[in-house]
């Protein structure tokens, strides 16, 4: 169990709207959707060059003030730039479904997530535009304009 009694990385991740204050694991560029189940991040090499994308499965993010908090929900995606994607982590989902950590009714809704997710991956609908086609440098500048 992680602090405040919740689940080991179930716990939540604190983000602040302007500045860069955080707890938990993020990734350097990522994109929240409050009212989606999962959030994106973009990887980049240390030249800038892009290697793919991580999308984790969360409960829809909850905003009070510029407090946001939301809770990871084990299953993750990969999805290098070449090559085929990989979904993570499936054997701490079981274990956090057989332990009751995730509820029956959240474990539907992840594994909806994932159909949906894996749908929009053999369209070539994911990730969606506005992470894949914001680029490096564009996310800085939108950084520097509202961060």
């Amino acid at each position: 169990m992680g602090s405040a009694g919740s689940p080991r990385r179930e716990g939540a991740t604190l983000r602040r709207l302007r500045g860069s204050q955080s707890r938990g694991r993020r990734h350097r560029r990522s994109r929240q959707f409050p009212e989606k189940w999962h959030d994106i991040g973009r990887f980049h090499l240390s030249d800038g060059t892009l290697t793919g994308w991580y999308t984790n499965i969360i409960k829809p993010v909850e905003i009070r003030g510029d407090l946001w908090t939301g809770h990871d929900l084990f299953l993750d995606l990969w999805q290098p730039v070449e090559g085929e994607p990989v979904w993570l982590d499936e054997d701490e989902l079981d274990e956090a479904s057989r332990s009751n950590v995730i509820d029956t009714l959240t474990r539907k809704r992840i594994d909806n997530e994932r159909l949906i997710i894996d749908l929009q991956v053999e369209a070539g609908a994911w990730p969606p535009p506005i992470v894949r086609d914001v680029d490096l440098a564009q996310a800085r500048v939108l950084r520097e304009a509202f961060g």
